[in-house]
This record gives structure tokens, C-alpha cells and sequence, in this order.
């Protein structure tokens, strides 16, 4: 597939014809082109879009971009294709972007404000704190009373039982998985070039989330 941007001057009129495969894939050939074009002897543009064979939203993304840097220099510019798909995939983008409103610029908090914030939270926080003291306090006091009913010999028997004698099957089985999970996230990962983050995702989700789950699985 030839994946082209034919540029042609004629009387001050600049003409674009887009050809082949138009897409996030392919999108950085047009965008470089793009960049190099000198629109201050241009009075209009055309873009003509009946040659192109593929057709997605990042491409539409750089269409609406385009005709809005125009729109700015005041340069009328006329979109020709005859392709529906294309032309309701420019329009769709178009009414999305519309829709859509910028994020602004935190406002600076004063330091009244962070004083405030931060006291409130620490006060929270002891509240929460004294709170897990006294629970804690109140649940010793309790089995202390009831240490006599206690059966140590009992608790002892599935502690050795349902722990130290699964460490290890539990140990294997979190090896296995997570050398699973790492095999599977980096051949996915690759395709966006994010696998030099897998022994952070694993050391998070084996640690927080699957070895605690596989632990409890295994000995129930």
C-alpha cells in the first residue's frame, strides 16, 4: 500500500492529496509533511481525501487540527471526498472535540489554606489512630478474661497444619503464576513499549492482590 501526501501549488491555491493507508500508524509521515508546508503565500486549500484507503480517528484528529490552525490564518479550506465513512468519521471527531472542554490550571492555594488542610487531616488522623488504640485495648482486655477457654493446643495443631506445612505449595504456586502473568504482560506491554514496567505491575499486583488470594484458595 503506497501511503503518500502529494503537495501542488496553483495561483496561491495549495492542494493535498492524501493516498493509501491514513491512520495512527501512519500518521507521523503525514504530520512531518504537514509541518514543513509554509501557509503565509497560501489564500486556500484543498484537501483531497478520495484516495485514501484507511481511515480512523487519529487521523481525523490531525483533519480537524489542520482545518482549525487554518481557520485561524484565516485560509478557507475545502475537504474533498466522496467517501461517507471518512467524511462522518471528521464530523464525529469534530462535534467530540466541541463538546469537549479544557481542564484548567489549579488554583494556588494560600497559606492559610494549607495550614488549615493539613491540621484537619492530622486531627483526623489521630481521632482514627486513638480510635484502632482503643478497640485494640478494649479486644485484649476481653481475651484476657477468656485466655482460660482458650485451646492453645488446638490453634498450635492448624497452625502447623494450614501454614507451615503450605509454605510450600503456597510459595510455588505464587512462582508460577507470577512468572505466568510476567510472561503474558510483557508480550502485551511490548506493543506500546511499556514493558520496562513489569516488575513494577507484578510487584504490585502479586504482592497486594494475588498472593494473598492464592494463600487463602490454597488453604481452604
Amino acid at each position: 500500500m503506497n501511503n503518500s501526501l502529494t503537495l501542488s501549488y496553483t495561483k496561491n491555491k495549495l492542494s493535498l492529496n492524501f493516498s493509501g493507508e491514513f491512520t495512527i500508524y501512519t500518521l507521523h509521515t503525514y504530520q512531518k509533511k504537514i509541518d514543513t508546508i509554509n501557509f503565509s503565500d497560501v489564500k486556500s486549500v484543498d484537501l483531497y481525501l478520495d484516495d485514501v484507503l484507511a481511515f480512523d480517528t487519529a487521523a481525523s484528529i490531525l483533519i480537524n487540527n489542520l482545518l482549525l490552525n487554518l481557520s485561524k490564518k484565516k485560509i478557507p479550506v475545502n475537504v474533498i471526498c466522496t467517501n461517507s465513512s471518512i467524511l462522518d468519521t471528521i464530523e464525529l471527531v469534530k462535534k467530540q472535540k466541541m463538546k469537549s472542554t479544557a481542564i484548567g490550571h489549579p488554583k494556588r492555594r494560600t497559606l492559610i489554606e494549607i495550614i488549615g488542610k493539613s491540621s484537619y487531616s492530622n486531627y483526623i488522623g489521630f481521632l482514627s489512630f486513638m480510635e484502632f488504640l482503643g478497640k485494640l485495648f478494649s479486644t485484649k482486655i476481653f481475651r484476657l478474661r477468656a485466655i482460660k477457654n482458650t485451646r492453645f493446643k488446638e490453634i498450635a495443631f492448624e497452625i502447623n497444619e494450614s501454614a507451615i506445612k503450605a509454605l510450600g505449595i503456597i510459595a510455588l504456586t505464587s512462582f508460577l503464576i507470577g512468572v505466568v502473568v510476567a510472561y503474558q504482560s510483557a508480550f502485551q506491554l511490548k506493543i506500546y513499549g511499556a514493558n520496562i514496567f513489569i516488575v513494577d505491575m507484578l510487584g504490585i499486583s502479586i504482592l497486594r492482590e494475588l498472593a494473598p488470594l492464592i494463600t487463602a484458595i490454597v488453604i481452604a
